[in-house]
């Protein structure tokens, strides 16, 4: 439960005030009401929207931000953050880099990140993740991703693109395990995708969407000539003519749409 800041020792609060970072600061002030916890000036806050995190170069290339010469301001990013080459140990909350930056992105984008559970963890950490909505996943990961790591922090959701990269075997049966999630688009375009897309378990997860979901599933073109994209392209178009399911749209490949509606 929490406890209310104002209650503590007045001691004690002006002790934990000089320990918070910049950002903390601002973060309980607001809690606050924007009133002051003890005699210090008001940390000063401006936005911007777009913010990116370079960490395949030597050193990281953080977006440089402008606190106009005060030390205590924060910036706080309201729409698009990326990060690129990025790794846990990169996201690690204390991380001095984001000590005067707030991020409360709608959109994420990551890009050749050493993705995890621990990651997906410490990005939460770092972003209000009642805000984001959109996370766009693109390129490099050892381990096949695990859907359910993005999905299990972020619980506002909406929209998910994930392109270049190896999915697990269990990648649908593991969303469904998490029971409920706000997802109404979910684009797929991943390396491995034909060995991994279990058809019967694929119209279970269709069933399992509301109305408004669309699925979309890309196929790379050097893989048009594979039997196993033929035959999931007639095993979709033939079995969404069944009355059970909701509205879903089901791309496949550059050329491919079906639209099918519940009756």
């Amino acid at each position: 439960m929490p406890y209310p800041i104002t209650k503590l020792a007045y001691g004690l609060r002006c002790r934990l005030i000089e320990l918070a970072t910049p950002k903390e600061r601002y973060q309980l002030q607001i809690a606050n009401g924007n009133v002051l916890l003890c005699p210090q000036k008001l940390i000063p806050a401006s936005k911007i929207s777009i913010f990116t995190s370079r960490f395949d170069l030597t050193p990281p290339d953080i977006t440089k931000v402008d606190t106009y010469g005060e030390e205590n301001r924060i910036v706080i990013c309201e729409h698009t953050v990326t990060f690129v080459g990025a790794t846990t140990w990169d996201l690690t909350f204390d991380n001095k880099l984001y000590h005067n930056v707030l991020l409360r992105p709608q959109l994420i984008v990551l890009q050749n990140c050493l993705i995890s559970e621990q990651f997906m963890i410490k990005l939460a950490a770092l972003t209000a993740t009642l805000n984001v909505e959109t996370i766009r996943v693109d390129g490099f990961n050892i381990q096949p991703l695990d859907l359910a790591d993005i999905l299990k922090v972020f619980p506002n959701l909406k929209e998910l693109d994930v392109r270049n990269v190896m999915l697990p075997k269990t990648w649908l049966t593991d969303i469904m395990r998490l029971k409920k999630n706000n997802l109404r688009l979910m684009a797929i375009e991943c390396i491995n995708i034909l060995n991994v897309l279990n058809k019967n378990e694929l119209l279970t997860f269709l069933k399992w969407q509301p109305k408004t979901f669309q699925l979309n599933l890309e196929v790379s073109s050097v893989h048009k000539q594979d039997r196993r994209y033929t035959e999931l392209v007639e095993f979709v178009n033939d079995k969404l003519k069944e009355k059970a399911y909701a509205q879903v749209n089901v791309s496949i490949g550059t050329n491919y749409s079906l639209t099918k509606k519940k009756l």
